[in-house]
């Protein structure tokens, strides 16, 4: 799947890895090197409580009431690039700056509301957006990682590659789970594998899964990634040119956002031809698409984009 924007960007996805490479328009005059360190990193959300177990409080939430929360990134840079990574809230890459242009390529929320608060929907009963790429598993939709803090180590570093991991294991659950999720915790240990090299305007990702037990352990996993190429840094979000390019020839829509396929040619029962939505600016609201009309076979595409 693609996006294209300026600077132009081609994202390639596979089962276990994720890699994003940039065109480079013109060699710059710093040397080849990469480097890694950190940087506190201010988020602003609304105001609310967790329990021990990560559930949303009853009555906690007050959106009136704004407060800034910090945490420790680390940031890999090159001559290229400038990737910050946030261990601390769902191992996630939280931005991806192509320096020739000083764009950013991530989408991040500018305050973050808790929602979904007993409907049911997630794992933990409640999500939060804040935007970047990060691993959710191992139930369904966002499962119960997206807010926990990964273990952060440096598995490589020199002039040449910097590579780190950021690890959890789903040793932990949630006594307040909705009904459709699976009790317990699944014992699956996760390990989010990213590299920087120096001469090199792409980052690599690559995710390990790994099941300690003899015992098959029923699970899903996706990687969710909120894109929003050539963005202004200060206000990352998808610009109104950006296209989908993807291998979808057709698609459909679920009852609840129908409307976001309005205008496309039909392209036979309850489908629509990929014409109208591949382009960001023809998106009314958020919505999702879905691949049609096998669901189920090797390839898998979904978009949900956001304003």
């Amino acid at each position: 799947m693609a996006i294209c924007a300026s600077p132009r960007i081609a994202l390639r996805f596979t089962a276990g890895a994720i890699s994003a490479i940039w065109t480079i328009h013109a060699a710059l005059a710093a040397p080849d090197q990469v480097s890694l360190s950190e940087q506190t990193i201010h988020w602003s959300t609304v105001k609310y409580a967790t329990s021990e177990q990560n559930g949303f409080v009853n009555g906690s939430l007050d959106k009136n009431t704004i407060v800034d929360r910090k945490f420790k990134g680390r940031v890999l840079e090159n001559r290229y690039l400038k990737v910050v990574l946030l261990p601390e809230f769902g191992g996630r890459i939280l931005s991806i700056i192509y320096k020739p242009t000083g764009h950013e390529q991530l989408y991040r929320t500018e305050v973050g509301v808790p929602y979904g608060m007993g409907e049911g929907n997630f794992y933990y009963d409640w999500l939060m957006v804040y935007g970047g790429i990060f691993p959710t598993f191992p139930d369904a939709e966002h499962g119960r990682t997206w807010a926990k803090p990964w273990d952060f180590r440096v598995v490589k570093e020199s002039a040449d590659e910097v590579t780190v991991s950021m690890s959890l294991t789903d040793n932990f659950e949630y006594a307040a789970a909705p009904g459709k999720f699976r009790k317990g915790s699944s014992g699956i240990e996760a390990t989010y594998f990213v590299t920087l090299k120096a001469d090199r305007a792409a980052v690599d990702a690559r995710l390990v899964l790994k099941n300690p037990s003899d015992k098959t352990i029923p699970y899903e996993y996706w990687t969710c990634t909120t894109l929003a190429p050539g963005s202004d840094p200060n206000n990352p979000r998808t610009t109104g040119g950006a296209e989908i390019i993807a291998p979808v020839a057709a698609y459909r829509t679920p009852a609840w956002s129908k409307n976001i396929s309005e205008g496309d040619a039909s392209a036979g029962a309850g489908t629509s031809r990929f014409e109208k939505l591949r382009h960001f600016r023809n998106w009314p609201t958020m919505g999702i698409a879905y691949a049609a009309p096998d669901m189920q076979g090797g390839n898998f595409w979904r978009d949900q984009p956001r304003q």
